[in-house]
């Protein structure tokens, strides 16, 4: 049986909270050029890492076609909405 590994759902979370505090730094710091560029390469660098992850690591492991909802922790279940089938991480087995 396959299965995600968890570690690569908890970077999505911890990259979608660089994502907010570089959007809220952008925002406070909005006339301030150089910690405007800087935010907004971080949440650009940040965008592509939570797509790349989540394309590569975080993909249905039956068909290959949707991705996972990720979670911090195991508890919920949840399918493909694809396939049908379970999507399992590896500690929920």
């Amino acid at each position: 049986m396959k299965v995600l590994k968890r570690k690569y759902a908890r970077m999505i979370i911890v990259l979608g909270f660089v994502v907010l505090l570089s959007i809220g730094t952008a925002a406070a710091f909005r006339h301030n050029p150089p910690v405007l560029k800087g935010s907004l390469i971080v949440l650009a660098v940040s965008v592509l890492l939570i797509s790349f992850i989540r394309w590569r690591y975080l993909r249905c492991p039956h068909c290959g076609k949707s991705a996972a909802i990720v979670y911090w922790a195991p508890g919920w279940r949840q399918s493909c909405p694809r396939c049908k089938k379970e999507i399992l991480f590896d500690d929920q087995v």
